[in-house]
């Protein structure tokens, strides 16, 4: 039961990474 929380919300947290990475590039393309 535990294991299953963690890995889902290893899930949800390299899904969050992703979109925050994604983010910064947007933010730092050069205008």
């Amino acid at each position: 039961m535990g294991k299953k929380i963690v890995s889902s919300f290893r899930n949800v947290l390299a899904k969050v990474g992703e979109n925050w990475i994604e983010a910064m590039k947007y933010y730092n393309y050069p205008r």
